[in-house]
C-alpha cells in the first residue's frame, strides 16, 4: 500500500525555510492546499506532486510510505 505522508512535505519545507504561502507561489496554487496536503487531509494531483518535487528539490516518491 502507498500512503502519502505530509509530514515529510512539511518537514521538506522548513529545512528550506519556507512558507506555506512562498512554496504556493512557486507552484502556482493557494497556500490552503499546502497546509491541507501537510496535514494528510488531501494529497495533490500529479501535476502538483511533480511541481512541488521541483519546487523541493526532492523525489516525488519520497514523499509516500511504502508499505507491504
Amino acid at each position: 500500500m502507498i500512503t502519502w505522508k505530509g509530514e515529510r512535505l512539511r518537514a521538506r519545507r522548513k529545512q528550506l525555510g519556507l512558507t506555506t504561502a512562498e512554496v504556493a507561489e512557486r507552484i502556482g496554487t493557494e497556500h490552503n492546499h499546502i497546509t491541507i496536503w501537510e496535514k494528510d487531509k488531501s494529497e495533490p494531483s500529479g501535476k502538483y506532486l511533480i511541481l512541488l518535487s521541483t519546487a523541493l528539490k526532492m523525489s516525488a516518491s519520497a514523499f509516500y510510505e511504502w508499505d507491504e
